[in-house]
């Protein structure tokens, strides 16, 4: 049930455990979700295999990030923009931060880079889980409205979805590549 709000005492209920026993292990709902979004990088991470140059690698992390929290999508939406510090997102920080160097940036850039990466990821992601959450009749409505409005036919959702996310990482990709092959973008040594 996307569509329900989680609350300490339903995940205990649905756990099939006394909801007081969940708050042995979680203070508080938000420490609980927390820990649910770092979950969701280390799923990615334990899932991700990479081979290849940076920007392959790049894109293989954004689609396998869509594809893990969208499984998950009344999670994604309500975790995908959080800051959890856990060491789940500690170390896909650490991998997208590597492949900025391997790009090729340098010092404040690698960091600036990823998290521009990260946001964009994450907002994209946000967007998809915020609409798959939707009850069907308010999506049913926004499908008629995207199909006059985009010209996207609706009996193909996740084609469309699957387009328009490859566009926008490609795009996000030639941006980078022409900040690197930019004369005029300062270096290490010039700053």
């Amino acid at each position: 049930q996307p569509n329900v709000a989680l609350t300490l005492a339903r995940l205990g209920n649905e756990l099939e455990a006394d909801p007081t026993a969940v708050y042995r292990h979680f203070r508080n709902r938000n420490e609980l979700m927390l820990e649910l979004g770092d979950h969701l990088f280390t799923q990615i991470l334990d899932q991700l295999e990479l081979d290849g140059e940076w920007h392959e690698s790049l894109e293989t992390n954004a689609r396998l990030t869509r594809d893990v929290m969208l499984q998950r999508p009344a999670l994604a939406a309500e975790v995908a923009t959080r800051a959890t510090g856990g060491p789940g997102e500690r170390a896909s920080v650490e991998l997208v931060n590597s492949f900025m160097e391997a790009a090729g940036f340098e010092g404040r850039a690698i960091a600036d880079n990823t998290r521009a990466f990260g946001e964009l990821l994450l907002a994209i992601v946000v967007s998809a889980a915020s609409y798959l959450i939707l009850p069907t009749t308010t999506r049913s409505t926004d499908d008629v409205v995207v199909r006059n409005l985009y010209d996207l036919d609706p009996s193909r959702p996740a084609d469309a979805i699957d387009e328009v996310f490859d566009l926008v990482i490609a795009t996000y990709i030639a941006g980078l590549r022409s900040t690197l092959s930019d004369p005029t973008r300062p270096t290490e040594e010039s700053t």
